[in-house]
């Protein structure tokens, strides 16, 4: 919003706004997707009925950002110890992900889901210890799994504007 104080009160008779590479023509302004980081340079020209003119212009550092995402997920059977066992009363899972930090003001959730095949309802485990880790590299989570039943697992990782999940059997 383009603020104004005219002199003696006279009338603005036009606005010119520039930023993220277009041009506006009212007070309120509202870009498109800023679709690049760095330094992003808000200036207005303002003109009155008396054809003064006023200028002022803000900079402002647009931050890169990324969705989350998960580079490795992989599930299998073990013993306690997480040692592999496809007869194992156990199911290991491991996982790597990715979070756009945003200059460490972005959040971190990462969740493990899983239940037997046979029933409807999952079993949710927040990983509050990975909050506010914003990338993790063979991270394992172990939960206990009756051994004569399949199960099924999904892995959602998300930060304040998206959530990514995968899933598997």
């Amino acid at each position: 919003t383009v603020e104004t104080k005219t002199s003696y009160g006279s009338a603005i008779s036009s606005y010119d706004v520039k930023a993220n590479g277009a041009s506006y023509t009212s007070a309120n302004v509202t870009t498109g997707v800023i679709n690049s980081s760095g330094t992003l340079t808000i200036s207005a020209t303002v003109k009155d009925k008396r054809s003064r003119t006023g200028t002022a212009s803000v900079t402002k550092t647009v931050l890169a950002y990324s969705p989350p995402r998960i580079s490795a997920f992989s599930v299998g059977r073990c013993n306690s110890d997480g040692t592999s066992n496809d007869k194992g009363e156990y199911v290991k899972v491991v996982f790597s992900y990715d979070v756009t930090s945003l200059s460490d003001k972005n959040s971190v959730s990462c969740a493990v889901k899983y239940k037997k095949s046979s029933e409807s309802d999952y079993t949710v485990v927040q990983l509050s210890d990975l909050s506010g880790t914003y990338s993790a590299t063979g991270y394992t989570y172990i939960f206990p799994a009756d051994s004569g039943s399949s199960y099924d697992v999904a892995l959602s990782v998300g930060d304040n504007f998206s959530t990514i999940t995968k899933n598997t059997s």
